[in-house]
C-alpha cells in the first residue's frame, strides 16, 4: 500500500514539475518587441488578451488579436520572434433539441 501512495505522490510531483504556467498580462504591458511586431505586421488588428508562458523554464508570450470577425493567437519566443500563428475558431453555439412534452400517465388510486 505504501508503494502505491508513494507512486501517486511521485506522479503528481512530476505532473506539476513539467506543467506550463500561463499568466495573463495587460496588453499595455507587452514588451516593445512584441508590440512593434504586431503594429508592423498586423496593422488594423487590436490586442484582446496577452499571456506570459513559462514552459519548463522556456519563456514565451502569447497574444490574442482580432480584426472584425477574424481572431488569431500569436506566440512569440523570448527574442520576440513569431513562432506560431493560428486562427481561433468562433464559439460554436449548440442549440438544445426541444423535447416533446408527453402527458404523465394517470395515477391509480
Amino acid at each position: 500500500m505504501k508503494k502505491v501512495v508513494v507512486m501517486m505522490i511521485a506522479m503528481l510531483f512530476v505532473t506539476f514539475a513539467f506543467s506550463q504556467t500561463k499568466t495573463e498580462i495587460k496588453p499595455t504591458d507587452l514588451s516593445k518587441g512584441v508590440s512593434t511586431y504586431i503594429t508592423k505586421n498586423f496593422s488594423g488588428y487590436s490586442v484582446d488578451k496577452a499571456f506570459k508562458i513559462d514552459n519548463k523554464g522556456v519563456m514565451s508570450t502569447q497574444v490574442m488579436v482580432s480584426k472584425g470577425s477574424e481572431r488569431l493567437a500569436l506566440t512569440f519566443n523570448k527574442e520576440f520572434k513569431l513562432t506560431k500563428k493560428e486562427a481561433i475558431k468562433p464559439d460554436v453555439k449548440i442549440v438544445p433539441v426541444k423535447e416533446e412534452k408527453k402527458p404523465l400517465p394517470p395515477v391509480k388510486k
